[in-house]
């Protein structure tokens, strides 16, 4: 859950940061890392380019022949699961968290060490995904949490096991720009989310947001270049490049 090629950058930033962040831990190690990225098809280049890098094209096919993603996922040392983002939820509809189910119960399956990385935990209301993601979580090898707000989601679903305190890996987002790093006027990354601008995923503001999100960001990127007349900001097309 992982993305290299979706139009929502809120997809992009994480999954360069986490290959950044593997990167600097197995160099700190001493050791080689090759990263496989389960992403789905789409026709945007991948945002994460390197040779120690795989992409496998997560469609159809693949879910349909478990077979294949099992093998997929047995091939690895751990697998990293980030749920989107935000996609370990009820809210984005049974389909999406049935497939996400799925994926996890393959890689305990294939008794692959799985990391649940920081992300959105719940809610959950269905009683079937509740016993489901406590099952999950129970058989990771790891979970992190990023705020606050998943404590009372994991006290009312029984889950009582360990947890590692951690930021939205986004924060380790690698640092590039037009000029070198501490020198020239300070530089700000605005995070693009596509679904807040769109109004979530069928357009009909599903999470209730009171702001006009696509004005307020406009609001604040003029408010950050009358601060800095010299420039501060440029476009980002696209999620960045991790060589």
């Amino acid at each position: 859950m992982h993305s290299t090629r979706s139009d929502n950058l809120d997809l992009g930033a994480p999954t360069v940061s986490q290959a950044a962040i593997l990167r600097d831990s197995a160099r700190v190690m001493g050791r080689p890392i090759d990263i496989t990225l389960l992403d789905r098809k789409d026709t945007r280049p991948p945002c994460v380019r390197s040779p120690a890098i795989r992409i496998v094209d997560l469609d159809g096919s693949l879910l349909k022949d478990l077979r294949s993603f099992f093998a997929t996922v047995r091939r690895t040392d751990w697998v990293i699961d980030i749920g989107a983002g935000d996609r370990f939820a009820d809210s984005h509809g049974a389909g999406r968290l049935i497939r996400l189910f799925v994926m996890k119960n393959l890689a305990h399956l294939a008794r692959t060490p799985l990391v649940v990385a920081p992300q959105t935990i719940g809610a959950f209301t269905e009683s079937w995904s509740k016993r489901l993601a406590l099952w999950s979580l129970r058989m990771s090898a790891m979970m992190a949490k990023r705020d606050e707000r998943p404590m009372a989601t994991l006290h009312n679903l029984g889950y009582r096991g360990a947890f590692v305190e951690a930021s939205n890996v986004a924060l380790r987002l690698p640092l590039t720009g037009p000029t070198a790093k501490n020198s020239g006027p300070p530089r700000v990354t605005i995070n693009l989310s596509d679904l807040l601008k769109a109004g979530e995923d069928t357009g009909k503001n599903e999470l209730g947001a009171v702001l006009d999100c696509p004005a307020q960001l406009r609001r604040l990127v003029t408010r950050f270049q009358s601060l800095a007349p010299r420039g501060i900001l440029w476009p980002m097309s696209s999620c960045p490049r991790a060589a």
